[in-house]
């Protein structure tokens, strides 16, 4: 969601490349660059906006990726960021809920027990954050999680694609996807 958070871009192409390897059960909707005008301009921000806090926004990036995920009935969903060190939450870690939908906090659980991530559960979606994408599906009923790697913004530190990567295949591990 966010252009200037790269280890996440990063490592979505690394598991598109491995991807044609691996037997895939399932259908997988990957969507590396949700906003690639943000990446271009290595920025946090599109025409102003934080879309991640303007999912509820009708016409924004972030409430067409809702209400697509609703219509195609997707199971689940998992939005990859980087944290800036010394920031919030400025640690690895992967956000979840326990309410309306407990899976968010079981896949959590999940990526936290594969990899050194810190599970940071809210009892009810919405609210840390109002109109993050991650909260939005878990108040219409399909699970999603947030996970964080720690990068500078706009950087790629050592070892934080890894990071992502390693979230990102224990996501789809947990649906044994892959």
């Amino acid at each position: 969601m966010h252009g200037n958070e790269l280890p996440p871009q990063v490592a979505f192409f690394r598991l598109l490349n491995q991807l044609p390897d691996e037997k895939i059960k399932g259908t997988v909707y990957i969507i590396p660059l949700s906003i690639p005008y943000a990446t271009m301009k290595n920025s946090r921000r599109f025409k102003g906006w934080d879309m991640n806090r303007k999912t509820f926004k009708e016409g924004s990036i972030s409430n067409t990726l809702l209400k697509t995920a609703h219509s195609l009935k997707i199971e689940a969903a998992a939005d990859f960021h980087s944290t800036q060190p010394q920031s919030n939450p400025g640690i690895e870690s992967v956000f979840c809920s326990k309410k309306p939908c407990y899976d968010s906090f079981k896949i959590a659980e999940h990526i936290t027990t594969q990899t050194s991530s810190k599970i940071i559960p809210q009892e009810q979606a919405g609210t840390l954050y109002g109109g993050a994408l991650e909260d939005e599906l878990n108040i219409i009923g399909i699970p999603a999680v947030t996970c964080e790697v720690v990068s500078r913004n706009g950087k790629v530190d050592s070892g934080s694609v890894e990071r992502s990567l390693l979230q990102m295949e224990s996501f789809l591990g947990y649906f044994n996807v892959i």
